[in-house]
């Protein structure tokens, strides 16, 4: 796997990528469940690191509201 010299998060998303890859590639099921595994684990410690937003969304002004 590459090195990313640009910055921390960026090495995480070749990380979480070279999994998906492999994932495409494996034609062994117990070994493919054993990646998927360790991407859903990946990509949950991840998310889990994120800020959560407390703010509301912001409008959008120029989508036409929906008819009810």
């Amino acid at each position: 796997m590459a090195e990313s010299t640009v910055g921390h998060s960026e090495v995480k998303d070749e990380d979480w990528r070279d999994l998906a890859l492999q994932i495409q590639h494996e034609t062994d099921a117990k070994k493919m469940m054993e990646l998927v595994g360790q991407l859903i684990a990946k990509l949950d410690g991840e998310n889990a690191k994120k800020p959560v937003r407390t703010d509301p969304p912001p409008a959008f002004p120029d989508r036409p509201e929906a008819d009810s």
